[in-house]
């Protein structure tokens, strides 16, 4: 066991020796924690650029992960685990709270509770004492979010934005949001409306998660799309974009919306550019962004390539979105906009390349395939996929060598670490969780990826990585 604490150690030291060097050497500094007053929520981020840093980082996080979980108590582990539910719960409160968007307005960037209770009519003893009936409804649980190290407590009851809670920042007036609170989410330079949602109703959802995948009366999943815990926690008997999309719920559409914005600005700008040939695409040739929401990918290829014939498709709401956004930023690029349903038939004429991000995981291995068929029959013998998904590494180590596909064997990480890297790369697991609970959809193996691809008539050519970015870029052929 003493071996095993020094190993990692280890790793955190020689990591941690390379960041530095590695900054040294570019003339920069790794990001201190505590941020720098006022900054914006990426400005500081630009070290990560340097694939040395990056990895180092990695093997950092995932190193002390694995040793607190070595050192600790086995059973403060679990019931630090089983209380992290008040966690996105905190979270939002100070986000509804503009309690990022508050400090950056006061001078000199810090404030007291009793200042940030007025802006809130809300009682300063709750937002300065922890309870649990204060987390669930006082205006901001500060102190338990600076305990895992998002703000800063400067003085008693004074709290300060650090670097994880500039990104909750929407980088708005708070005068405009009081007035306006959808207005927070809308192109923010924060990430607001992930921690918003995943605390209202995906995080309701995912309360009935565990009755809903274990009830014995529940019939086989591919045949209930229906019967997700998301439907249950609603009492909703259709799919969950139906439910987004009734009048009553327009305010959640509009921020899941840019939920799935957020998503996608994790990848650095234009990595979709760089993830696929699209030198030796054709001009004129039709590129379809297959339930595409606002069309930011597309935009991200039309912005290097703009000769193509860009075709985005999605519900005929989201579209009317689409379009507003675009005129916004590239008015005079010409785009088509088209509305589809991706369990219908293919309207599109004979595509070069489809484009389908964060589709597949939305939905069961039956259902997924549906959506592939429609594409494969109207595709060419050289339309190509992007897919832009996770693929999920197993956490044992296993002999990939035998698979032969380019790309497909990401870089394990070293013992004593968990092969597929632990915290560091927690969120495609989280996701998994997230898309079974709201969707009865998942995150996929490479090998449960071939054998859906396969169902619809595809098969994988080979797996682009980016540098930095979120998912990995899955380029299938048919077959």
């Amino acid at each position: 066991m003493a071996a095993t604490l020094r190993a990692l150690a280890s790793l955190i030291s020689a990591s941690a020796d390379t960041i530095d060097a590695r900054c040294a050497a570019a003339g920069t500094s790794f990001p201190d924690l505590e941020g720098a007053p006022g900054a914006s929520a990426v400005s500081s981020e630009a070290v990560y650029d340097d694939p040395a840093i990056s990895r180092s980082a990695d093997i950092i996080i995932a190193a002390a992960g694995q040793l607190i979980a070595a050192v600790r108590r086995p059973q403060d582990s679990l019931f630090n685990l089983a209380y992290s539910v008040i966690i996105p719960a905190a979270l939002r409160t100070a986000n509804l709270a503009c309690v990022p968007e508050i400090i950056r307005e006061e001078a000199p960037v810090q404030c007291h509770v009793d200042v940030l209770a007025k802006k809130n009519n809300t009682d300063p003893l709750k937002l300065g004492k922890l309870t649990l009936y204060a987390l669930l409804i006082a205006a901001g649980v500060l102190r338990l979010l600076v305990t895992h190290h998002v703000f800063r407590e400067v003085e008693p009851n004074v709290f300060a934005n650090n670097r994880i809670s500039c990104v909750l920042d929407s980088g708005k007036d708070v005068s405009i949001l009081k007035d306006s609170p959808l207005e927070k989410y809308v192109e923010a330079e924060g990430y607001c409306a992930i921690v918003d949602a995943m605390a209202d109703e995906i995080g309701k959802a995912l309360l009935h998660f565990p009755q809903t995948l274990i009830d014995p009366s529940r019939p086989g999943s591919d045949i209930h799309e229906m019967d997700t815990a998301f439907n249950r926690a609603f009492n909703f008997d259709r799919q969950i974009f139906d439910w987004y999309g009734l009048p009553e719920n327009s305010f959640y559409l509009a921020r899941v919306t840019e939920v799935l914005n957020d998503t996608r600005r994790l990848s650095p700008p234009g990595a979709i550019a760089r993830a696929y040939p699209w030198g030796d695409v054709p001009e004129g040739a039709t590129v379809v962004d297959v339930g595409g929401g606002l069309g930011l990918l597309a935009m991200d290829v039309m912005r290097e390539y703009p000769k193509l014939n860009m075709i985005i498709q999605d519900r005929p709401g989201m579209l009317e979105e689409a379009k507003k956004y675009w005129h916004r930023q590239m008015p005079d690029t010409p785009v088509t906009f088209q509305a589809h349903d991706f369990f219908e038939p293919q309207p599109a004429n004979k595509p070069v390349v489809y484009i389908l991000s964060l589709i597949l995981h939305d939905w069961s291995d039956e259902w997924s395939a549906k959506i592939l068929r429609h594409m494969r029959n109207g595709a060419l013998a050289e339309t190509r996929i992007i897919i832009v998904e996770h693929v999920l590494q197993h956490a044992c180590r296993t002999d990939n060598a035998a698979d032969i596909t380019p790309g497909a064997n990401e870089d394990v990480f070293p013992e004593p670490l968990l092969p597929n890297g632990g915290l560091a790369r927690a969120n495609p697991y989280l996701l998994d969780v997230q898309m079974m609970g709201a969707m009865n959809g998942q995150e996929k193996t490479l090998e449960h990826m071939k054998r859906v691809l396969h169902m619809g008539g595809w098969k994988i050519e080979h797996i682009s990585r980016v540098p930095n970015a979120f998912r990995p870029y899955i380029i299938a052929a048919p077959l």
